[in-house]
């Protein structure tokens, strides 16, 4: 063959398929963007878990300011008078103090983290009070002993004049470290009753 015909025909290409080296490339960037999915997935799973915490913490602090709220005077005295370890000797007065309707509720003295099995809940599992959620986390309310105005303790102070309005604060912990006993999150409410 002549140089003037191998001009006219197109050049020959070499068959090419994917060497090793770039298959294993690719699939190091296909791993790494799967490992980056379940990484997040599992940190949004971890994230709706502590907001449902959260809520469930809320709910049981709401419920005991409801409940002191809606105390009768005698019962707000012996919250004052007390320490919160002390509470369930306060709804055993409100529960003799109620009557009518009110008297009938069993939400209606709710004081104490052991008063939370008075309201019934949904049966999931062996859980059926309010003591214990749908995931089996534990909650309860949280006080110090040593000084009650410290932040994140529960309490109930009378103040103002004429001392009817009481300054309560309800803090209500968890914690989600299944080894630790002590509550490391915490919700409070804090609010003014007058009576």
């Amino acid at each position: 063959m002549s140089a003037t015909e191998t001009r006219g025909r197109p050049p020959r290409r070499r068959a090419r398929g994917m060497t090793l080296v770039e298959i294993l490339i690719s699939l190091a960037l296909v791993l790494a963007g799967v490992m980056v999915m379940f990484r997040t997935l599992g940190s949004a799973a971890q994230g709706g878990s502590f907001g449902s915490q959260m809520a469930q913490a809320q709910m049981r602090a709401s419920a005991i300011l409801e409940a002191i709220r809606n105390a009768p005077a005698s019962s707000l005295t012996c919250l004052v008078a007390n320490a919160a370890t002390g509470w369930s000797a306060c709804e055993t007065d409100c529960k003799n103090a109620q009557t009518g309707a009110g008297a009938t509720l069993p939400q209606s003295c709710i004081f104490t983290t052991a008063a939370f099995s008075n309201i019934v809940g949904p049966t999931v599992g062996t859980y059926h009070d309010l003591q214990v959620d749908r995931s089996g986390q534990k909650y309860a309310v949280v006080y110090s002993n040593a000084n009650p105005t410290v932040y994140r303790t529960t309490f109930v102070r009378q103040t103002g004049p004429g001392k009817r309005v009481y300054d309560v604060q309800v803090t209500v912990g968890w914690n989600s470290d299944p080894v630790g006993a002590t509550p490391n999150h915490f919700v409070t409410l804090r609010s003014g009753v007058f009576n």
